[in-house]
């Protein structure tokens, strides 16, 4: 009986031997061992640019990786070759040249797809290989699709002043000039750009309608896309026939500035002016990766658009100028006041909420400086047809 219970105890001591060596615990001779398994299957939604988790592994040699991705639809996983390996993911560092401790970190672009796709990321070393399974899902963690956005570049050209036949060259380019893109007139720009040596910036925008202004200093001038009565800048005249094929704009020749058919009538007139010299920008979805270019003028803003005297132009500038300007004061001393209830963005006014910043208070300062800037143009011009007095009462009319 004794030895029965002797013989038991050695068998048991075996099991337990062989049972601590078996394959499911990490082999102290394995080229990669890996520190947590888990990290070797990740999930990330479709707008995650990172991975779940770093992996982190020891290797007792140099390692080199390879990406590919799992071909959806297959009956069976088939993988892309490493040749044409994904560009939608990548991992830093790629590769180690000795033996030793790595983590390495996965990157991702959005998924805007519309679809799950997975990519399976392979490390190999002295003949041995582990796979890191990376699946990107279609949604978000709310359960929507991301949207995909549309790279935009601008192109910015400074209409020449001086442009003669003699001396034909229409455009400058602007570098520097400065670029506010709004979601509407009475947000915050999503975004200020400046344009290269170029005169070109590219940015993302989401799919939607925006708004945007352009504003250049030349030489401590200001140049700008809209002309100062209103209208969308969209080129120089440098002949007759570029006339004739144009929209129907009144008074031109030349060397003056040509105007957007904002409408598409076929006809300059007020219903093509815009507001707050905001130009209307409309962002389609990038469905196949192209770039939207927006190709734009812009002008000093005493460049003449008609033919016709500087001092009645400048004059009836200063009057519309003049009438926008006290529109914005009535307005915020209504709202400071309550003498009136006013929606946004006035209202801020009514409880003193509102600073420098403020979107309102940025256009009375712009208003007000075109008002200035004008009434300074309309006394430096001399008019032998108009007397002093009558300059000055039209200032104040």
């Amino acid at each position: 009986m004794r030895k029965i219970n002797f013989l038991s105890m050695i068998l048991l001591l075996t099991a337990v031997i062989f049972t601590g060596c078996g394959k499911d615990d990490p082999d102290e001779n394995a080229a990669i061992t890996v520190q947590d398994n888990e990290a070797l299957t990740q999930n990330v939604f479709a707008d995650e640019t990172n991975g779940k988790s770093e992996v982190t592994f020891t290797t007792t040699g140099a390692w080199t990786s390879s990406i590919s991705e799992k071909q959806m639809g297959a009956k069976s996983p088939q993988m892309r070759a490493a040749a044409n390996a994904p560009t939608w993911i990548s991992i830093d560092p790629d590769h180690g040249d000795k033996a030793g401790s790595y983590t390495i970190s996965i990157s991702l672009e959005p998924n805007n797809t519309g679809a799950d796709r997975t990519a399976e990321i392979t490390i190999s070393c002295n003949g041995m290989e582990i796979i890191i399974s990376v699946t990107q899902k279609a949604t978000k963690e709310d359960g929507t699709k991301p949207v995909a956005k549309q790279i935009v570049e601008f192109e910015v050209y400074s209409c020449n002043a001086q442009w003669s036949p003699e001396n034909n060259i229409p455009y400058i380019v602007a570098t520097g000039a400065h670029i506010s893109v709004y979601k509407s007139s009475d947000d915050d720009p999503v975004e200020d750009y400046s344009t290269d040596e170029n005169g070109r910036v590219a940015f993302e925008l989401e799919p939607g309608d925006y708004v945007y202004r352009i504003l250049w200093s030349n030489g401590g001038k200001r140049e700008q896309n809209v002309s100062r009565q209103g209208f969308v800048i969209a080129g120089l005249f440098t002949s007759q026939e570029e006339i004739d094929n144009s929209p129907m704009q009144s008074g031109v020749k030349p060397g003056r500035l040509k105007l957007a058919d904002i409408n598409g009538d076929r006809i300059i007139n007020d219903d093509d002016k815009v507001f707050d010299e905001l130009v209307p920008l409309h962002v389609d979805a990038n469905e196949n990766e192209s770039k939207m270019q927006v190709k734009t003028y812009i002008a000093p803003y005493d460049f003449l658009v008609e033919e016709e005297a500087p001092y009645e132009l400048i004059l009836r500038a200063l009057e519309k100028e003049l009438t926008e300007m006290l529109k914005e004061l009535y307005l915020i001393d209504a709202a400071l006041t309550h003498q009136a209830s006013l929606p946004e963005p006035y209202a801020v006014f009514g409880n003193f909420t509102f600073d420098a910043n403020d979107n309102r208070i940025l256009q009375l300062w712009r208003q007000s400086y075109k008002v200035i800037s004008s009434a300074n143009m309309l006394i430096e011009k001399t008019n032998d047809d108009v007397p002093v007095e009558d300059r000055v009462g039209a200032i104040y009319r």
